[in-house]
């Protein structure tokens, strides 16, 4: 039979007793990345996209589990992670706002703009650090997950392999995945800079 991703998850939802009316597997052929959508209240939803038998997929699966425990286990920081990109997102648009004004409508003391362009530049690497730290955390959740579960979950569909023979396997994924995730970080950062390039930008033309 065999152990895709979604069975996998299921399963390990089982085992720490969350049942389907706070927590449901999805699946979806997609190339994006698969994610975690949690409720605090209401039923959270794992997307598995590209699920297969293949051992990336379970691993991937254990790492999607682990944003829901971990989110459960611990709201305060579920919601610094959720809010962080929002005030990060919330401060640019209004650092943009401010350089229209600026230009358009009425002078806005060039300190008022440094503060906004400062908030939004530190912001960046805070919210940066707070989805990595989300990141290892899943991580650390799923290799707890695959060590404690694996074994029996493969026994009970007939699955030849064992957390012995995934292991490696499991590691070396997690932590690429971590180190996407570091090297993906500069995008927030660029972002942050558009409030900032834009007003050098339209000073330049004004000359």
């Amino acid at each position: 039979m065999g152990t895709n991703g979604k069975i996998f998850a299921e399963e390990l939802l089982k085992k720490k007793s969350i049942n389907q009316k706070e927590c449901i597997i999805e699946t979806e052929v997609s190339n994006k990345a698969s994610e975690t959508i949690f409720k605090i209240k209401g039923t959270s939803r794992v997307i598995l996209r590209g699920d297969s038998k293949n051992t990336n997929s379970i691993v991937t699966a254990a790492h999607e589990i682990g944003h829901v425990i971990n989110n459960k286990e611990n709201i305060k920081k579920y919601l610094r992670f959720k809010y962080t990109s929002y005030i990060l997102s919330l401060i640019m648009i209004l650092s943009l706002i401010l350089v229209i004004i600026d230009k358009f409508y009425h002078d806005i003391p060039l300190g008022v703009l440094l503060i906004f362009f400062f908030f939004s530049f530190s912001l960046s690497f805070y919210s940066g650090y707070v989805k990595v730290v989300d990141e290892y955390g899943a991580n650390k959740e799923a290799l707890k997950l695959l060590y404690k579960y694996s074994d029996a979950i493969f026994l009970n569909h007939n699955d030849p392999r064992n957390w012995k023979n995934i292991r490696d396997e499991a590691k070396s994924q997690l932590k690429r995945g971590i180190k996407r995730y570091k090297e993906s970080n500069f995008i927030i950062t660029i972002f942050s800079l558009v409030p900032v390039l834009t007003y050098v930008i339209i000073h330049i033309f004004s000359l």
